[in-house]
């Protein structure tokens, strides 16, 4: 299962799943499995969230039931704010006059 590369931000469409692990997940192997599933927004302390692509959801899923020790897992759609910021191609600050 190939991760497709769409830069550290990915597509404005991508999920973010968010996993708690039971289990240890450390390691190079480690990191390459995460890798191979998605993009890694973010993993600390047994939390990891991916950025995956939407028709990639059902085998992501599938795979972290079937290999992780899993405690807890969600889906849902990045922030309003974040995709817009892809989708528009730049930053402003709050309060900013454009």
């Amino acid at each position: 299962m190939a991760a497709q590369d769409k830069g550290a931000e990915g597509n404005p469409t991508d999920l973010e799943i968010m996993m708690h692990l039971d289990g240890e997940l450390s390691g190079s192997e480690a990191d390459l499995d995460l890798e191979r599933m998605g993009h890694v927004v973010s993993r600390d302390d047994g939390n990891v969230t991916l950025r995956v692509p939407r028709d990639k959801l059902r085998d992501v899923v599938a795979h972290a039931v079937s290999n992780l020790e899993l405690g807890d897992l969600s889906v849902k759609d990045p922030p309003l704010e974040e995709t817009l910021r892809q989708l528009f191609g730049r930053t402003t600050d709050a309060g900013e006059d454009e």
